[in-house]
């Protein structure tokens, strides 16, 4: 008589892969970034880094960015960090606007410009700190 061996014993067992790419764990609210925002965020920062002034300052917030990234988990702190220097990027590329917005600034801090409570209110912030 033969004996039959029992399910288990002829189940294969699960390959366990040793090397090569390991899923990605991510929170339920983030989303994995795509290849298309990883080029949209290089090309940001080569914009930053071509049309400011101070650089230096530039890659110490963007490190201060990913440190920030990396304790919370959020990719929000280096989007705020590219928009907020991408703007001064932007002014600094561009000189007339610069003077321009200087220029409306001062006429605003001066008084030349009559100003409502709540532009008051801004310059009064604006000024304190």
């Amino acid at each position: 008589m033969k004996t039959a061996l029992p399910p288990s014993s002829t189940k294969r067992k699960p390959r366990i892969r040793l090397s090569g790419p390991t899923p990605s764990t991510t929170k339920k609210d983030q989303k994995p970034v795509a290849l298309l925002e990883l080029e949209q965020l290089a090309w940001k920062i080569d914009f930053i880094v071509q049309n400011i002034k101070y650089p230096e300052a530039f890659v110490k917030d963007l490190v201060k960015s990913f440190r920030a990234m990396a304790s919370n988990g959020s990719i929000q702190p280096l989007l705020d960090c590219l928009r907020s220097w991408e703007a001064t990027a932007e002014l600094d590329a561009s000189p007339p606007t610069r003077k321009r917005i200087l220029k409306a600034y001062s006429d605003l801090r001066s008084g030349k410009i009559k100003t409502t409570r709540s532009r008051k209110k801004f310059l009064e912030k604006v000024n304190a700190d």
